[in-house]
């Protein structure tokens, strides 16, 4: 018989050293949530051009997660997969507008990227808006994979937002059947320490990742891993190669 497994995860959205110099709150949001078993995990960055990006990210974010508990099962093939992603993205714009109007602002006021991932037992699911990335391991693989390739855009800091108008050309879905037993999502803060960029296609930096994932099989507390992961994320090591907010969702699934 077969021992059963639970996740452990934590995550930590922290203002970049640039945010701090201007006294700009943190516009990265981020949530995490096991449903029946099955992990729920939204990474959104809120645009630092938009006004109230931080009310965006943390909606987009939040409201995700609320919408697929709804469901009453999790799609188990491509194709329903794709109807479901439009039904949230649709769902979520249309929420980003309610708020405008709420507070009196433009939606592009509150326009923010979106990751989502969602793992059952059988199989890994993707949207992405904007830049960040989502990489995710399988069991026995030593390896990490990309579950959807990062845009490579002609100008620096160009990318989609929830908000944009060609949203639906820059939202991507993936698909992947399979037994999923790491995944990590982070913003665009942490790109370029995370991916290897000059690859096609980009890869996971595996030295990045190896150590955040031992780190969480090994620390029991959600208190202590939480605290770490920000002491890490606001380490001299990493706000010495990007002083933007940085967010990052680490999770493995574990025997009991």
């Amino acid at each position: 018989m077969m021992n059963p497994k639970i996740w452990r995860y934590t995550g930590q959205s922290v203002a970049g050293t640039s945010h701090h110099k201007t006294g700009t709150p943190c516009q990265d949001s981020h949530h995490i949530e096991i449903v029946d078993g099955v992990l729920i995990a939204t990474v959104s960055d809120g645009a630092g051009s938009a006004k109230h990006s931080e009310i965006g990210s943390d909606l987009a974010a939040k409201e995700a997660t609320e919408f697929i508990k709804q469901w009453k099962s999790i799609p188990d093939n491509e194709e329903e997969w794709k109807i479901r992603a439009d039904e949230l993205i649709r769902f979520l714009r249309d929420k980003l507008i309610s708020k405008a109007d709420e507070i009196n602002c433009h939606p592009k006021d509150l326009a923010a990227t979106f990751l989502l991932a969602v793992v059952s037992e059988t199989a890994i699911a993707g949207i992405q808006i904007g830049d960040g990335g989502i990489v995710y391991g399988a069991e026995h693989q030593d390896d990490l994979q990309m579950l959807i390739q990062p845009e490579r855009s002609e100008y620096i800091n160009e990318t989609v937002f929830l908000t944009s108008e060609n949203f639906e050309t820059g939202m991507k879905v993936a698909y992947i059947q399979g037994d999923v037993e790491r995944i990590a999502l982070f913003s665009d803060g942490l790109q370029m320490l995370a991916l290897d960029m000059k690859t096609l296609p980009a890869k996971p930096h595996q030295p990045f990742f190896k150590p955040l994932f031992q780190f969480l099989q090994k620390t029991e507390s959600e208190t202590e891993r939480s605290r770490q992961l920000g002491d890490f994320l606001q380490s001299p090591r990493v706000c010495s190669r990007t002083d933007d907010d940085k967010t990052l969702i680490v999770a493995i699934r574990m025997s009991v």
